[in-house]
């Protein structure tokens, strides 16, 4: 049965106060992510994006495993619930990270995407994004898009590729560009 592995993360800065909760979530054959802000708890849209990635994906039975955090248990026992699919909950022990040590370390990838695509918006607005922003929603969101869709494998191939069987197009990374760089 394939695996999933769920935690949280949190991102902020040193130099301003507070910081937002981030669930991240991996399915460990493919490598696709999602990447969610998640400071209230397990919240229904959470929930459902997660789901809703599993489902992209093609995964009908799955073993989710997290960490033994009570809020990281509680995602992934909503997440079950939720589901119709067969989903098999696998707990590591709270002092235990190595037992969900590829989410633990796409984490740290996710942090840095995310910091770079925020000093990014803040160096073109010339304006610090504080937290609280709702753009950093979106974000969060699209670092985990990023990642999948251009995050180049052991294999060579992205985790979108491995999970969908299509490759994106030179036309298609051409538009991307032209969008963020040269703002077309």
């Amino acid at each position: 049965m394939p695996d999933l592995q769920m935690d949280y993360m949190f991102l902020g800065r040193k130099d301003e106060p507070g910081t937002i909760c981030i669930a991240h979530a991996v399915d460990i054959d493919f490598g696709q992510r999602i990447v969610i802000r998640a400071d209230e708890g397990p919240v229904e849209y959470v929930i459902r994006a997660i789901c809703e990635m599993l489902q992209e994906i093609g995964r009908k039975q799955i073993i989710i495993g997290t960490d033994g955090e009570p809020s990281a248990r509680a995602l992934v026992v909503a997440v079950s619930a939720f589901r119709e699919e067969e989903t098999v909950l696998e707990m590591t022990s709270k002092d235990n990270s190595q037992g969900i040590g590829t989410v633990e370390r796409g984490s740290f990838l996710v942090g840095a995407t995310a910091r770079v695509l925020r000093a990014s918006v803040e160096e073109k607005l010339q304006w610090k994004l504080p937290l609280e922003h709702p753009v950093i929603n979106w974000l969060v969101r699209h670092c985990g898009w990023l990642l999948n869709r251009f995050g180049i494998g052991h294999d060579g191939k992205t985790s979108y590729e491995r999970a969908t069987g299509e490759t994106l197009q030179r036309r298609d990374l051409r538009a991307v560009r032209n969008r963020l760089v040269e703002g077309r």
